[in-house]
């Protein structure tokens, strides 16, 4: 949680803000310049340990503030324009959630894009000026204006931050006027929640800061309005059908005026006594001194809140730094782990602090220290492959002689996979022979695998296929009961007895008789990147991925956590590869050659 003030020479703004811990699948950021406040939200439905999520926002709230500061007329309408414009590039699977008040004069103008929440209480009423429901559809965007008065709390709210604060919760912080306090009273719900995507900003105004004359301004001419500013033009103006009309567009009121000044030389003699000089000195002293206490009071109160956040960062990120030095000479992928986890801690809480501030300084140091162990615990193993001994890698060696979608072997017997069939080739020499013949059964295979005599084909477009062997053949039937799982995106298969499939995204997904369980990855630095080959059995511990374009054969724990990684330029045209873990060495298909290196993790 952070707090601040904005002023200018229009809107008199003061704001706070909170900001949840992110999470592998949620992350939110608030972020204000001037008159302008925003909070965004992305989630996941899966873990991603990558930090793809902070990198995704933190483009995007680039992207408007560019977009935003560069609009000659800020009106509700480009606003809206800029809003839309900036937040359509959101990858598949990325819930993206944005509430946006910008302050012009009095007038107040609300955008959400996705879902959220924006609530404002004036005097001793509070209602909501802009709502928006979370949604399986595309998100839409919402608008609504009006004018401020001073006093008035505006609060914008993250989908996920409502979700977690009652209307009680709401009325209770909404009781006192100063948004620090607010935020004080609200934080702790969202804290405690641990919900990533959960965030809101807080903001009262305080009126228009008006200029200050060296001399006495003209005569007014009687009937001119009194306000700050000027009034908008009709493109500025409030929006008669939103939902916040009704509290904000209220009339705004003229204060006639009329200035005489007959006496334009006139000056003020002091007829000020000496005991009344004596007592209005007493009564400036006393004021400057109420003054300064409050002042420093509130200063004493802040600097504690601060030093309270501080100490929770600074403990949190030191306990999980910690623990991964402790692991990192016995699992240096859990180590890996604990150092992200420290590392993501620090980056989202460092900003709230002053820069060149003792605590700040402090949290920096620290992150230093966890991301030198991020890169020593990276396990980036930099390979030199060279050319397999014939008979090492049968199967890719049988696979370099054929075209076909797939290819798979038993004890006996090597198998590969076309458009018209399922052919087998004994080990022991002779000609292939066809075994099951495709009756319209497959479309697009991607894979194949021969698993305890039975058949299973990928297929894009029927997902995956079982062909259970008999006396008479083969029967089909599907790994799937029910509604099968969309594989248009799916590029390989693997089996050990669950079914693992991997996805042109690097997603991979694991399946246990036809019902998916819970996997993601942990811990991997950097994503994969159009992945082609997973390759695992049921003799290897571990899950094996060819990823080409990173160059790189990633090694994970069948739990999901990342292991290791070997890079060389030759594998970013790899088309197989096979393991053997009592051997520790790793062989690759490239280029119709077969090439062999060892793991030393």
């Amino acid at each position: 949680m952070g707090s601040g003030s904005a002023s200018s020479a229009k809107p008199n703004l003061a704001f706070a803000k909170i900001v949840a811990t992110p999470t592998p699948t949620s992350w939110s950021q608030v972020y204000n310049a001037g008159s302008l406040f925003v909070i965004i939200s992305l989630s996941l439905k899966e873990a991603d340990a990558s930090g793809a999520l902070p990198a995704l926002g933190k483009k995007l709230i680039g992207n408007l503030e560019a977009e935003f500061f560069t609009l000659e007329d800020k009106t509700l309408a480009t606003i809206k324009e800029v809003v839309t414009r900036c937040l359509t590039d959101i990858p598949p699977g990325v819930t993206l959630d944005l509430s946006l008040a910008y302050v012009k004069q009095t007038l107040l103008y609300l955008v959400i894009q996705g879902a959220g929440r924006i609530v404002m209480k004036r005097a001793e009423t509070i209602g909501t000026l802009l709502s928006a429901e979370p949604t399986d559809q595309e998100a839409s965007t919402h608008t609504a204006s009006g004018y401020l008065k001073p006093d008035d709390i505006v609060l914008l709210m993250t989908p996920q931050f409502v979700d977690e604060v009652t209307e009680e919760d709401l009325t209770r912080a909404l009781d006192v006027s100063i948004p620090q306090d607010v935020a004080e009273t609200l934080a702790p719900k969202v804290h405690g929640a641990e919900n990533g995507a959960a965030s809101a900003v807080v903001f009262s105004f305080q009126g228009i800061t008006q200029p200050v004359f060296s001399e006495a301004p003209a005569e007014i001419e009687e009937g001119l309005p009194d306000q700050p500013g000027s009034l908008p033009s009709e493109a500025e103006r409030p929006l008669p059908d939103t939902e916040m009309e009704p509290l904000l567009n209220t009339p705004r009121l003229s204060l006639i005026q009329k200035v005489r000044s007959r006496f334009p030389s006139f000056k003020l003699r002091s007829r000020l006594t000496h005991k009344r000089r004596v007592t209005l000195t007493i009564a400036v002293a006393i004021i400057i001194v109420l003054t300064a206490s409050i002042y420093f009071t509130k200063k004493n109160e802040q600097n504690k809140k601060q030093r309270a956040l501080y100490e929770a960062v600074y403990n949190s990120a030191k306990a999980k730094y910690t623990e991964g030095t402790g692991l990192e000479s016995l699992d240096k992928s859990r180590a890996h782990s604990d150092f992200q986890a420290a590392a993501q801690t620090l980056k989202s809480s460092i900003g709230s602090f002053p820069t060149g501030s003792a605590d700040r300084q402090h949290l920096q140091d620290l992150l230093d220290k966890v991301e030198a162990e991020l890169t020593a615990t990276q396990q980036l193993h930099t390979v030199s492959p060279s050319k397999a001994a014939a008979g090492s890698a049968p199967l890719l060696s049988f696979a370099a002689k054929q075209t076909a979608s797939g290819y798979s072997e038993d004890a006996d017997n090597f198998y590969f996979l076309t458009g018209s069939g399922v052919s087998e080739e004994a080990k022991s020499g002779g000609s292939p022979r066809v075994i099951l013949k495709n009756n319209n059964d497959w479309t697009d295979p991607k894979a194949l695998s021969v698993y305890q005599g039975n058949i299973y084909i990928l297929d894009s477009a029927k997902a995956v296929l079982k062909f259970v062997a008999g006396a008479g053949g083969y029967g089909k039937s599907s790994y799937f009961s029910g509604s099968a799982p969309d594989m248009s995106q799916a590029v390989s298969m693997s089996i050990d007895g669950d079914v693992w499939i991997l996805f042109k995204d690097g997603t991979i997904k694991q399946y246990t008789k036809g019902q998916e369980d819970p996997f993601s990855l942990q811990g991997i630095d950097t994503p994969l990147k159009s992945p082609t080959k997973i390759y695992t059995t049921r003799d290897l511990t571990h899950l094996y991925v060819l990823d080409n374009d990173n160059q790189r054969v990633v090694k994970l724990g069948k739990d999901g956590t990342f292991k290791a990684q070997y890079q060389n330029a030759l594998f970013g045209k790899a088309e197989d590869l096979t393991v053997s873990e009592k051997d520790s060495t790793v062989y690759v298909l490239s280029g119709g050659k077969v090439y062999q290196f060892t793991m030393n993790d």
